[in-house]
């Protein structure tokens, strides 16, 4: 995936994203690991496909678990 094809699924996947981690924590939490989860993605981003989203999501939640 290239960095610009990177920033397009951020765009789109982000705030839906927030949506799945505030189900599980507060607002300032949520933000946060979903940018936790953003920089996780970034340094694979040679090894991503798009779409990325379900991948994205399962991502979010565990971090909310863990």
């Amino acid at each position: 995936m290239t960095q610009e094809e990177y920033k397009e699924e951020v765009r789109r996947l982000r705030p839906r994203l927030l949506l799945t981690a505030r189900r599980y924590l507060c607002e300032d939490d949520a933000e946060d690991t979903v940018q936790d989860v953003l920089l996780r993605l970034w340094q694979m981003v040679d090894q991503l496909h798009r779409p990325i989203d379900a991948l994205a999501t399962v991502l979010v939640r565990n971090f909310c678990v863990h």
